[in-house]
């Protein structure tokens, strides 16, 4: 079984290891993702709230690329 491939969240160009499975880039994905709002008076406040998504969350590519995060292709990031 071959060893999987490794990068720097740099060279991946995101730290989470995602890259696309069209183009095989990690600079220019985009994940639908939920985050926390406390509803003020004169808008609303995000904080530090947590960004969460999974696996099912829609996803896409600057190339045109559009499906689930289930679908990127992984590699691991190594640790500086």
């Amino acid at each position: 079984m071959p060893e999987p491939k490794t990068m720097t969240a740099e060279e991946c160009g995101n730290q989470h290891g995602y890259l696309c499975p069209t183009c095989k880039q990690g600079t220019n994905l985009y994940i639908a993702a939920t985050v926390t709002a406390h509803l003020e008076s004169d808008g609303c406040d995000t904080g530090e709230s947590d960004t969460e998504w999974d696996e099912d969350s829609p996803a896409w590519c600057g190339c045109g690329w559009k499906g689930q995060v289930r679908y990127f292709d992984t590699v691991e990031i190594e640790e500086e």
